[in-house]
This record gives C-alpha cells, structure tokens and sequence, in this order.
C-alpha cells in the first residue's frame, strides 16, 4: 500500500464525511482530519463576499484557464499579476489585484 493511499483511508476513518481525498501536489483540498470542503466551481470562484482573498497560484491558473508552469513564467517575467510571497515560500494572489490585471490586459480588435 502506498503512503498516499495510507493517508487517504486514514482521513476516510477519521472524517467518513470527508467529500474529497487530498492530492498530492495541491493546496486546494486541505490534507487533515478538520477540514472538510468542497472546492468551488465555476470560473468566479472566489466568495463575492470576500474583499481580498488570498488564491493560490494553482487557483489562479485555473480560474485563468492556463497552466501553474504559465503564470510562474509571466510572474518571473514581470508580466503576470503581482503576488504576496510569505516567509517559507508561500505566495498568494489577492483576488482584486488579479481582476485588475485582467482587466490591463485586455485588448481591442482592430
């Protein structure tokens, strides 16, 4: 058995409830016991509620439809959105700063 699997029907024990098992590689789906979420769906998924919620890069990626690997590229090119990295590593995407990139970069047709 794997340590991935092990960990899963661990969780599956401890919160049967649980309605996603964790990915290795992702943030999205919380690895522990005490949190049980669902992800949001949709291209808008950032609560409308929430004035500056702080999305991962693999959630910006999807909400943008691109790929992680893109948008590190346009943010170590200094073309991508601006980020807050956290001691440790950590970086984070406040939702406004990303819809006002969006909207920079949109283009006319001529």
């Amino acid at each position: 058995m794997s340590l991935k699997s092990s960990i899963a029907r661990i969780l599956q024990e401890l919160d049967p409830g649980r309605t996603k098992k964790p990915t290795a590689g992702t943030e999205a789906g919380c690895i522990g016991p005490f949190v049980n979420r669902q992800e949001p769906e949709g291209p808008r998924f950032a609560a409308q509620d929430q004035p500056e919620q702080l999305l991962t890069r693999n959630q910006v990626a999807q909400w943008l439809n691109m790929a992680p690997k893109t948008l590190a590229n346009l943010a170590s090119s200094g073309r991508g959105p601006d980020y807050v990295k956290f001691p440790g590593g950590a970086l984070r995407y406040e939702r406004a700063v990303v819809e006002a990139w969006i909207a920079s970069s949109r283009r006319s047709a001529a």
